[in-house]
């Protein structure tokens, strides 16, 4: 019996947290209610859910149904982090990265996306390799950066699947594998990521990666999901 005492609050947690989703997200007949995904991001935090916890501070952050307050955003990422949510990590990383709420540190921002990718993140794997092929944070290695990029598209990252392409077509001028790549990386993708790919894409001289620009381009204006 008393093994089973720490599962419950956990449990009521993640059905709180599942609720959020839905009232953040909007689905069928329910309306978007980001102030109640806020609440219900709050009441599953309290209970230490390190996801909640996370999803709390993405809802500071971003403004969904409080506004937007990126120390109390940091106090939470660095809460869940402690908690061994790898995605708090990742997201202490971008803050860390682009300066918002803290000074920027591009050094320390690598090392958390090396924190985020060693738990198994594959957005942290194309970010290192952004960081890797700058030069920015951490010693220049397009070698490396090239690998890292070919970690995050394995994982399933977007923007992964479009680096390592990138790197593919750049550096081996493999053309039909670089295709593969990006139409796995649009079919994962979300509306800015297609606005990118297309406008990158749709006036290569490879006719074929032009045609998956296009296709990009036009999935991107027919979509009618929010931009993330």
């Amino acid at each position: 019996m008393t093994a089973a005492g720490p599962a419950i609050p956990r449990a009521i947690a993640r059905a709180q947290l599942e609720w959020a989703q839905l009232h953040l997200d909007g689905r069928e007949a329910k309306p978007q209610d980001p102030a109640a995904a806020f609440a219900w991001y709050r009441s599953a935090a309290r209970l230490g859910d390190e996801r909640a916890i996370n999803m709390l501070g993405r809802a500071y952050e971003r403004g969904w149904g409080v506004r937007v307050d990126l120390k109390a955003a940091i106090r939470c990422y660095e809460r869940a982090a402690a908690l061994g949510d790898a995605w708090a990590t990742f997201n202490l990383a971008d803050l860390a990265l682009s300066g918002r709420g803290r000074p920027a540190d591009a050094a320390e921002a690598y090392g958390l996306y090396e924190r985020a990718a060693a738990a198994g993140i594959a957005k942290a794997f194309n970010m290192m390799g952004v960081l890797r092929e700058s030069g920015e944070g951490a010693p220049r290695d397009a070698a490396l950066a090239k690998t890292l990029f070919r970690h995050a598209a394995e994982g399933g990252d977007c923007w992964g699947c479009f680096n390592h392409a990138r790197r593919l077509v750049d550096d081996d001028g493999d053309v039909e594998g670089a295709e593969t790549w990006l139409r796995r990386g649009i079919e994962l993708g979300f509306p800015d990521f297609w606005r990118v790919v297309g406008e990158a894409l749709a006036a290569h001289p490879a006719p074929r990666l032009a045609e998956l620009g296009r296709a990009a381009l036009n999935r991107c204006s027919d979509s009618h999901h929010p931009v993330r």
